[in-house]
């Protein structure tokens, strides 16, 4: 584990210096104020908790995965300092560059632009969602995340089989009580009508986004 966050810490010390040089590079030519820089990432790292870490782990959806770093940096059209609290995706961020450049957003796009976030106008009712399959073991994984909920899908399988082999089928943390997601309260009866209601609100995201995974799920959505 040592030697693993070594090179953890290694890395981000490379990415570290790699901005370093990419902002010194955009000053040097005066253009630094009129260029918006995004800096993200698609996943994060479990770095031991959880008892794991590896390539494997970014299949749990633990904060410690689905909390990516997002920054948004342009120091004439955003004031520096501000902190959204509204849940975000990976698919907004399309949406949200093509209207700070003043383009259209597609109608079939299915993010939101951040900027009326980013300004002053938040939405702490948004719930955030995640989602993996692997290609070849057909793992399927679903989330839907609240500031004070998480609910995770996962199944394994193939469409021809029929049901899937359920492996850890429902996870449902309270990240309020739970911050380290350690107890699972899926099959509480005293939790039952949030479990409800975030596996409908998961199963409407999955028909608008129209997940093709979505008719292969067992009975229990």
């Amino acid at each position: 584990m040592r030697e693993y966050l070594r090179c953890y810490f290694g890395r981000i010390m490379k990415i570290d210096d790699q901005l370093g040089r990419l902002l010194s590079g955009l000053e040097d030519r005066g253009i630094l104020d009129d260029t918006l820089l995004v800096f993200t990432a698609d996943h994060g790292d479990l770095c031991g908790a959880h008892r794991t870490a590896g390539g494997k782990a970014i299949w749990a959806f633990y904060d410690e995965i689905v909390r990516a770093p997002l920054f948004l940096h342009w120091p004439k059209g955003i004031a520096a300092g501000r902190r959204v609290q509204t849940m975000v995706n990976n698919v907004d961020l399309m949406p949200t560059l093509l209207d700070y450049a003043g383009l259209p957003v597609p109608a079939q796009c299915q993010g939101l632009s951040l900027r009326p976030f980013v300004e002053g106008t938040e939405d702490l009712n948004r719930p955030g969602f995640c989602e993996a399959t692997h290609p070849t073991a057909a793992a399927v994984r679903r989330m839907i995340s609240t500031h004070e909920w998480k609910l995770w899908l996962y199944y394994q399988g193939r469409p021809s089989e029929q049901p899937f082999k359920e492996s850890r089928p429902l996870a449902l943390y309270n990240l309020t009580e739970d911050p380290g997601e350690e107890r699972n309260l899926a099959d509480d009866p005293a939790h039952a009508k949030v479990r409800r209601e975030l596996l409908d609100r998961l199963v409407e995201w999955m028909k608008q986004t129209d997940d093709p995974w979505l008719a292969h799920l067992p009975r229990l959505v």
